[in-house]
């Protein structure tokens, strides 16, 4: 159906993927529903018949049930269950839907039902391509017409499942039916959180998650877990999907880390002396690394890291993971436990050299950016990519936001040409990677030497009187000025001025008060220490009238 229209795996998914994936996907998935079916049915065959005995024994009746079912594109099917029910006419002409404790279900019957063990035969429908392994879990073609019509479309798109998230969550169903309004219960209260599982579900939905699926199902059988409800975060993240991306994906980086960097490192011992380890002894050798170094990663947590975001010290933690992974290996060696035994120097070597690799392939993106950034820099101003600006204050605050800059969106809208800072131990200092210019007095010079078009103001605990002087030289380069607060907080930006601080009540804005008086007193500027004094009161008044 979604095949010509659109490159997506159904018509639920949000997820675009390759249009070729496609038809491999509906394969890969229809070669596990023919395997998983055809295993089942043939090794459960004895058990089918022990059930089939119990049944026919328990009451009269055949052992199977053929139940409607309303399958993809709104087909009716007949699926297959082992028989609950007596075989009498308030069986088929009674409620769709089975409540505890139903007088309808035989005493065998309870049993198949709490164990789900009615639901074997299903397996024959999966094998003939009616069902699936994992989908929506069949309907009642009554049931299903009185469901909404935007839910019966999304429905009716994929093959209903023996097993899905929903049937996990639910697998007491029968227990949270009212007996006294059964029908609208089941389509007020059950339906609609059934149906958001699965089909929030289908639209992530992959082999991996549909293999995770399958586990937890056959873990829900145990009586002992059946009573315990299955998280939702345990159905979106099953123990496969963990596993492939917590340790599997970066194991595979890692072993051909491992297997790029020993076979380097027997490449050089072998231009200085001879040595013949072997290509097998060489792969076993660097498959042992790399799953070390991964289990040990797993223990100090390094597998939960996103490397992209994470701190330069957890570079440290790598060495200690690769160190502990090299002594359990020498530990071997020397005890000649691999394939073929290694000079000491030899294991050395590749440590030192896998623990590089490691660190490159994690921290790649900030290597690249680094070496693009480098790179720019000696090409000089005809490589810049943004606008260049000038951070005033190279601070607490003037360094955070050089790095928000440099590590979020805006590094392609600005480059930082220096830092501008009155601390005349910060003169010719690097700070974050950019040097300190010089003061605020040669902001006219500087924007007119570096080509700069923005100042961005990264000063927070000064006085209204400093920060009045500063503005002047702001406002003689001619250039916007940014509050580094409009700029991390992406509320808007303002020109060649900074929003008034806080109001005379507040502690900060009394200091700044203070400050500016003490500077003109200190003057003999008698008449602008009034005048202050005076915008003062009646600053105060008007906060009083508000």
């Amino acid at each position: 159906m979604g095949l010509r229209t659109n490159s997506r795996f159904n018509p639920m998914t949000t997820r675009s993927i390759p249009r070729w994936l496609i038809p491999l996907d509906k394969f890969a998935r229809r070669v596990l529903d023919i395997a998983v079916s055809l295993i089942a049915l043939l090794v459960l065959w004895p058990l089918l018949l022990v059930i089939a005995a119990i049944i026919k024994r328990d009451s009269q009746g055949p052992v199977f049930y053929h139940a409607d079912r309303v399958g993809k594109g709104g087909k009716t099917i007949k699926i297959l269950k082992f028989r609950t029910m007596y075989e009498t006419p308030e069986s088929y002409n009674g409620s769709r839907l089975t409540i505890q404790e139903d007088p309808r279900v035989t005493k065998a019957g309870r049993w198949l039902r709490d164990t789900k063990l009615n639901e074997l035969p299903q397996f024959w429908n999966v094998f003939l391509g009616q069902m699936s392994l994992v989908g929506p879990r069949p309907e009642d073609p009554e049931l299903f017409a009185d469901w909404p019509v935007a839910l019966q479309e999304k429905y009716i798109q994929v093959n209903p499942g023996m097993t899905s998230p929903a049937s996990l969550m639910f697998f007491d169903e029968e227990e949270k039916i009212s007996s006294s309004n059964t029908k609208a219960d089941y389509l007020q209260n059950i339906i609609p959180f059934k149906l958001r599982l699965d089909l929030d579900y289908l639209q992530q939905r992959n082999i991996i998650n549909d293999l995770d699926i399958i586990f937890l199902t056959f873990i829900a059988l145990i009586p002992h877990i059946r009573k315990k409800r299955i998280n939702q975060d345990v159905l979106d993240k099953g123990p496969l999907i963990s596993f492939m991306y917590g340790f599997l994906n970066w194991f595979m980086i890692d072993l051909l880390v491992a297997i790029i960097t020993t076979s380097v490192s027997i490449l050089i011992w072998r231009l200085s002396m001879p040595l013949d380890i072997g290509v097998r002894p060489t792969l076993v050798f660097a498959f042992l690394i790399a799953l070390g170094f991964s289990f040990t990663n797993v223990i100090f947590g390094l597998n939960r890291i996103v490397w992209r975001y994470s701190r330069a010290e957890a570079v440290i933690d790598i060495g200690i993971s690769v160190g502990i992974t090299a002594i359990v290996i020498g530990i071997l060696n020397a005890f000649n436990l691999l394939p073929a035994r290694i000079p000491l120097a030899i294991l050395i070597l590749i440590a030192v050299l896998s623990f590089i690799g490691f660190v490159i392939v994690r921290y790649r993106e900030r290597v690249l950016t680094g070496m693009a950034a480098r790179w720019l820099k000696l090409r000089g101003k005809g490589g810049q990519v943004g606008e260049p600006v000038i951070i005033l204050g190279a601070g607490e605050v003037g360094i955070k936001t050089s790095w928000y800059i440099q590590h979020g969106y805006l590094d392609k809208v600005f480059t930082i040409v220096g830092f501008v800072d009155d601390d005349i131990y910060k003169d010719d200092m690097i700070i974050d990677g950019s040097p300190v210019l010089g003061k605020a007095a040669d902001l006219p010079a500087l924007v007119q030497q570096y080509g700069v078009g923005v100042i961005i103001f990264a000063i927070d605990k000064v006085s209204t009187w400093r920060r009045k002087k500063i503005l002047a030289h702001c406002e003689a380069a001619g250039v916007q000025v940014i509050d580094f607060r409009n700029l991390v907080n992406a509320s808007g930006f303002f020109n060649h001025h900074i929003p008034h601080p806080s109001p005379l009540t507040t502690p900060q804005a009394l200091t700044d008060l203070l400050g500016e008086l003490d500077d003109l007193l200190r003057v003999n500027d008698v008449q602008g220490a009034r005048s202050r004094i005076n915008k003062a009161r009646l600053k105060l008044e008007q906060d009083r009238k508000e």
